[in-house]
């Protein structure tokens, strides 16, 4: 869709377009923010960018709040969580589509074309180690990540664009590219506070697996059983894991949002062992666990990360200890402690 039909799509959903950015993405105040989906339901600066594609599909992604999607997706997931109603908005911002799209018919979109490992040495020497760059450690250390944690992640920094970058890689160790965190404070960062580096397919990966294959050949050595897994949700839930220590009970790893795809959910299972998720306690981590919340009886309908893998390996639920009020856990908030508890005794099997 073009940029002007989807302006116009964005003023018929009440979504202000703040700016155009030098990418090509409408910049907005999130419209799930208001929903419940951010912290105190406020979208601090733009965060939801909207791309303009004149050859095909439009989509969105909130950096924040990871919602994210086809712009048609963005009309009926506004309806539900609102419950607000846009009429035909949906079946006519389809039909926009398809007229854009009648080229690649019979084409697998590029979405759908699985990862490629990326010639490592083509970003050898790139990126600043960490651990070298003082802004970086001081900005981990202000998350509670110290250089031992960063050097055994292999954290990266982007000077020019202020982010410590995150390596994702396969089993294997081979590079799917870099998701990066801008050190900017909110209040004085004027870009996306994440940024995927290198064409990373996020949708297909999981951050953490070498690490798991790591710690499979420790425990292989060693005679002892395989570690299970601890799903979080993004960057630093998983780099707080690792920081803490739960590398000695636990494999964390994490989708980079509070959803897993069907991709993600095949490299889960395909690590063959039990696997907890340990999700924020806020509504996008039970939208991600449970699946859309029914507007009208605020049930969760299913199909969410839960129901994805249950079917396939030991599924189970961590529960933050009694000192966390409902609706106020955090990961980062934790300490290994309450991890070693939560892994132990505060879980519930999903049968």
């Amino acid at each position: 869709m073009h940029e002007g039909a989807l302006r116009e799509v964005m003023a018929e959903l009440g979504i202000d377009v703040i700016a155009l950015n030098g990418s090509g993405w409408l910049v907005c105040q999130c419209p799930f923010a208001p929903l419940g989906f951010h912290k105190n339901s406020i979208d601090h600066e733009p965060s939801f960018f909207v791309k303009p594609n004149s050859a095909g599909v439009s989509g969105f992604n909130c950096f924040t709040c990871k919602q994210h999607g086809k712009v048609s997706a963005l009309v009926s997931q506004l309806e539900h969580y609102s419950g607000e109603s846009y009429g035909n908005l949906s079946t006519r911002v389809n039909l926009k589509e398809l007229q854009n799209d009648f080229g690649t018919f019979g084409e697998v979109p590029e979405e759908d074309m699985p990862p490629e490992v990326l010639a490592e040495g083509l970003y050898s020497g790139v990126y600043q180690l960490a651990w070298e760059s003082e802004r970086a450690m001081e900005y981990l250390a202000g998350r509670g990540v110290d250089k031992m944690a960063a050097m055994e992640m292999g954290l990266l920094y982007d000077d020019d664009g202020y982010r410590v970058l995150f390596p994702v890689r396969n089993y294997q160790g081979g590079l799917w590219g870099f998701s990066g965190r801008s050190v900017i404070p909110d209040k004085e960062r004027r870009n996306a506070k994440v940024k995927d580096y290198a064409g990373l397919k996020k949708s297909w990966v999981v951050l953490g697996e070498h690490l798991v294959a790591k710690s499979d050949t420790e425990c292989k050595a060693a005679g002892l059983p395989r570690k299970p897994l601890l799903i979080v949700e993004g960057l630093f839930a998983y780099a707080h894991m690792v920081a803490l220590g739960v590398r000695e009970h636990a494999n964390p790893i994490a989708p980079l949002g509070s959803r897993i795809t069907t991709y993600q959910r095949d490299r889960i299972v395909g690590m063959n062992r039990p696997t907890y998720y340990l999700f924020d306690d806020d509504l996008a981590g039970d939208v991600g666990l449970y699946g859309k919340q029914n507007k009208d009886t605020g049930e969760h309908e299913g199909g969410g990360a839960l129901d994805m893998t249950k079917e396939h390996v030991p599924t189970l639920l961590c529960y933050y200890p009694n000192r966390f009020a409902e609706g106020e856990g955090d990961p980062d908030s934790l300490t290994l402690d309450d991890v070693v508890w939560m892994l132990r005794e505060g879980n519930e099997f999903q049968s």
